[in-house]
């Protein structure tokens, strides 16, 4: 179990899901919950500059579109198709609004790619960029596919290159430029 799973199991553990009546908790990529009956997954990622893209290869709109993709991969891990989104935008006090317009341009698009409309959110000033989307998925009748629920014959689906994304981190955190495969990945 990674550091960051094992935290939000610690965190998760204080807290009371009974009432939701959980489907599917921690440590999945969504949780899938009974909304008066309904199965609905729920999945939330934050994208921070710096941790999760560096400000000078990736635009703004790059960020936008991998501020919406990262939560539509979550809710396709459980199985679940795109519904919704709320994204809480944290804005640097020096941030364009043709910047912020960007971010969501870019988060626009992504959304067309997959058929997930953004109904609402938050926006606060802060010292760096950040955006905390919130997405739900619907089950379409189907039960969550879970990390353990695989079984000889089923198959494993990954797209893009595993590691490439931290890969390119790791190299510019060491002052060096990343070959543009890796660069694009993150």
């Amino acid at each position: 179990m990674s550091a960051e799973r094992a935290l939000v199991a610690r965190l998760l553990a204080e807290l009371s899901d009974s009432a939701a009546g959980g489907a599917l908790g921690a440590g999945d990529d969504a949780a899938v919950v009974a909304v008066e009956g309904t199965p609905v997954a729920i999945t939330v990622d934050v994208v921070v500059e710096g941790v999760h893209w560096n400000p000078a290869v990736s635009s703004p709109g790059d960020v936008g579109w991998k501020a919406i993709a990262v939560n539509v991969s979550d809710l396709a891990a459980v199985g679940a198709d795109p519904i919704a989104a709320v994204v809480g935008l944290q804005r640097p006090c020096g941030l364009v609004d043709a910047d912020v317009e960007a971010v969501y341009a870019g988060m626009a698009q992504a959304c067309d790619r997959w058929g997930l409309a953004v109904v609402g959110g938050d926006v606060v000033d802060a010292d760096g960029l950040g955006l905390s989307v919130t997405a739900m998925g619907g089950m379409g009748g189907r039960r969550p596919v879970t990390r353990a629920g695989a079984r000889p014959g089923d198959r494993l689906v990954c797209v893009g290159s595993v590691g490439a994304a931290a890969a390119a981190m790791a190299v510019w955190a060491a002052g060096d430029e990343p070959a543009e495969a890796l660069g694009w990945a993150h």
